[in-house]
């Protein structure tokens, strides 16, 4: 079983929406009430001892998301792979364990010709300790702009 914990801090309005199909959606609004960007967690299912889940960030048509830093932090040790993202070619993504040796950290600091469209990107976890419950905390923040206007989303 696979918990999404989502940390808030934001200067955005939003709503976190539970399906009960292994699906938590976080979504984003600007000032006048307007949906301007929904976060998708995913479970995927499990694999023997491996947990696959999909992280997904959509946007409203006409703003581009610039920059993305995910933070992943397992509740028991455990080994986490990003399969390589589909699509046309990406910018550079930094990868790296984070100083609390159980967290990993995403970033891409310039999304590209992929700012346009919904990021997508999966991963597996493999836990090294035994557990009943895995959960996983995640920690994101993202740049969007929308023409000149920029923002910038911590969750």
């Amino acid at each position: 079983m696979m918990i999404y914990q989502v940390v808030f801090r934001r200067n955005l309005r939003c709503d976190v929406t539970e399906i009960y199909l292994g699906k938590t959606h976080v979504s984003f609004y600007d000032s006048s009430g307007e949906r301007i960007a929904t976060v998708t967690l995913m479970n995927c299912g499990s694999h023997g001892k491996c947990v696959s889940f999909r992280f997904s960030l959509w946007h409203e048509e006409g703003t581009e998301i610039k920059s993305l830093k995910l933070k992943l932090t397992p509740s028991v040790t455990s080994e986490i792979y990003l399969k390589t993202p589909e699509g046309n070619p990406w910018n550079p993504i930094k990868l790296q364990h984070n100083k609390d040796i159980r967290s990993i950290i995403i970033e891409v600091p310039d999304l590209g010709f992929q700012s346009k469209g919904t990021i997508t990107l999966d991963f597996m976890v493999l836990p090294l300790e035994k557990s009943d419950n895995l959960s996983i905390r995640f920690d994101i923040e993202f740049e969007m702009s929308k023409g000149l206007k920029k923002l910038r989303c911590l969750f």
